[in-house]
């Protein structure tokens, strides 16, 4: 209740950036590099974390200040059964 949406969604992408850097650093991994010669996926990369990640996050946080709670965790809910239906 005391922490703005945009910070609650900040918190959460910082969470899941270093749980996958320390999976990436347990299997050896190194992430495209930046330079001297962009990666072109870094494009898609960056497409698919705000629409797919980072919206709905900030989405979900947002309705989570003006709806009830029980409405949010119903629609939170069956946000993994419409997403098997629409994969």
């Amino acid at each position: 209740e005391g922490w703005p949406p945009v910070w609650v969604v900040a918190g959460r992408l910082w969470i899941g950036a270093l749980t996958l850097a320390l999976v990436m650093a347990l299997w050896r991994q190194r992430p495209p590099r930046l330079r001297p010669r962009t990666d072109p996926s870094w494009w898609w990369y960056a497409g698919v974390g705000v629409i797919g990640t980072a919206l709905p996050f900030l989405l979900f946080a947002w309705a989570s200040t003006r709806l009830p709670s029980a409405v949010v965790a119903i629609v939170s809910g069956a946000t993994p059964v419409f997403t098997a239906l629409l994969a």
